[in-house]
């Protein structure tokens, strides 16, 4: 690709960038990319990443000639989408990449995890040797999300309370751990891990003890 991508892509700073920088523009990692250049790397990417052995970050950066931290966002875009799974060093495109290569005991804590819902897995609480190392693994596959030391959710679940709760509440509400108990039945414990996922998305952000939809 071409290497006059100055006016194609552009690292954030304080998150944000100047007015008009972009007509049409898709954030990722840290970066704002032109969006029919963002698309065309990603065809690179899933081009690349569907032969047998996936690819490296590094030969993605050597192809695309951007930098190694914008190729991370631009994966980490199609991991978020379910397009393909970063394992062992490699992108993998595709669905399921996650789940073909885990073992037999992760994918039965998978299961589990699944079928614990919004109450998620303390592995704690779970009592099964090798479930805490289990559960560690399958976030960093992208299969789970973690919430504070010992709880995790499936991947899902943050993203279906996050809209629940923004359906429930417009732009400028206030929201705090009470009101949003109230909506969710969940418990102080979940709840503040959860306000720090919806800052991170740039759902809410925080103002004292509460936070104001976005």
């Amino acid at each position: 690709m071409n290497k006059s991508t100055d006016r194609k892509w552009h690292r954030k700073t304080g998150g944000k960038l100047p007015k008009n920088q972009f007509d049409h523009s898709v954030t990722a990692g840290g970066y704002v990319f032109e969006e029919e250049y963002f698309n065309s790397c990603i065809s690179v990417i899933m081009e690349m990443g569907g032969a047998k052995e996936g690819t490296s970050l590094s030969d993605l950066t050597e192809k695309l000639e951007v930098s190694k931290a914008a190729v991370q966002g631009m994966v980490k875009a199609l991991v978020n989408r379910g397009q393909g799974a970063f394992v062992k060093g490699a992108f993998h495109a595709g669905d399921g990449w996650g789940e073909k290569t885990i073992s037999a005991f992760d994918r039965n804590i998978l299961e589990r995890l699944r079928a614990s819902g919004i109450e998620g897995l303390d592995p704690l609480v779970m009592k099964i040797p090798g479930a805490d190392y289990a559960l560690t693994r399958l976030e960093r596959f992208d299969l789970a999300v973690k919430l504070g030391d010992n709880l995790y959710w499936e991947k899902s679940i943050p993203d279906i309370l996050c809209g629940k709760i923004t359906s429930a509440f417009p732009t400028g509400s206030r929201i705090n751990v009470q009101s949003v108990r109230e909506l969710t039945g969940l418990s102080r414990r979940y709840i503040i891990p959860l306000f720090g996922i919806m800052e991170d998305k740039k759902m809410v952000v925080r103002d004292g003890d509460e936070r104001v939809v976005l």
